[in-house]
């Protein structure tokens, strides 16, 4: 098999049991490379495990088979995802007063977060929550990531646009610009299918 499809959603199973679904990927932005799946088990108290790519022994459309049993699976390490606060740059003093007269302290714009936890901070996390977008505009979610199967090299990603009727297109990884963890930026001009352009 040449190549690889990492649809997010994909029944992820050990060598005794299955042990859940796979939700995000993790990338090396810089050589476009997947080192590792994260996949996720439970119903009222989720937890998420990050799994090498060496653990892969093979694929097939009912699901990913691993080279773990489901005891050396929980030795892997725990993906978290944490939500904190903290002030905007810039605006660590408090440099913003309160537009409220009967307020006096200061007003600190505060930005979102998100620390990570299982995974180096140099690698980004890829998702079905991830946004693709063209010149700024959204074009679509993330579905799913095609690598090449020997050195796990990123070769196109598949986006899926509309909730109800939805559209699919493989955009090949050379007209990618850069990948965050929230969005993967086209290169400009990216001419984006006429059905993706009639439904957005």
């Amino acid at each position: 098999m040449d190549e690889l499809t990492f649809n997010f959603g994909t029944k992820v199973h050990c060598l005794d049991s299955s042990f859940g679904s796979l939700t995000k990927l993790v990338v090396e932005p810089e050589n476009r490379r997947v080192v590792d799946l994260i996949a996720e088990n439970g119903f009222f108290v989720k937890r998420a495990r990050v799994i090498p790519m060496s653990k892969i022994s093979s694929m097939d459309e009912d699901g990913i088979y691993l080279a773990l049993t489901s005891d050396e699976m929980l030795t892997l390490p725990e993906y978290r995802e944490t939500i904190m606060e903290r002030p905007a740059d810039g605006n660590e003093s408090g440099a913003y007063l309160s537009a409220d007269t009967m307020t006096t302290a200061p007003l600190v714009p505060m930005v979102q977060e998100t620390i990570r936890e299982g995974v180096s901070p140099k690698l980004k996390v890829l998702s079905s929550h991830t946004a693709v977008k063209n010149e700024g505009t959204t074009v679509g979610k993330l579905q799913a990531v095609q690598i090449e199967n020997a050195e796990h090299q990123i070769s196109s990603i598949v986006v899926r646009h509309g909730l109800v009727f939805t559209e699919v297109e493989s955009i090949p990884v050379h007209e990618i610009e850069n990948f965050t963890e929230e969005v993967v930026a086209l290169r400009s001009p990216y001419t984006v299918p006429p059905t993706f352009a009639q439904k957005h």
